[in-house]
């Protein structure tokens, strides 16, 4: 059994059990119909915007970041 639920602050849910349903309802949800559960109103509907990064990457090479040319690892071992 699907229980819908609504709540004005967090959207939308769905309960599977009665139990789970009644604890969400003293929480603040309500329950809805299944065709209010799926109906989209403008409201709802939120326009997304392009959003840019607060910090833009430098073209500077920093000198740290030029590779020191040290290999990590182990060495291979030598064929005799």
């Amino acid at each position: 059994m699907q229980i819908y639920l609504k709540n004005p602050l967090h959207g939308k849910k769905i309960a599977y059990a009665e139990a789970e349903a009644s604890a969400d309802i003293m929480a603040g949800w309500r329950r809805c119909t299944e065709d209010e559960y799926f109906e989209t109103s403008k409201a709802q509907h939120v326009e997304r915007v392009e959003e840019k990064p607060i910090i833009e990457a430098s073209q500077e090479v920093v000198e740290s970041d030029r590779p020191t040319g040290k290999k990590r690892g182990r060495k291979p071992r030598s064929v005799e």
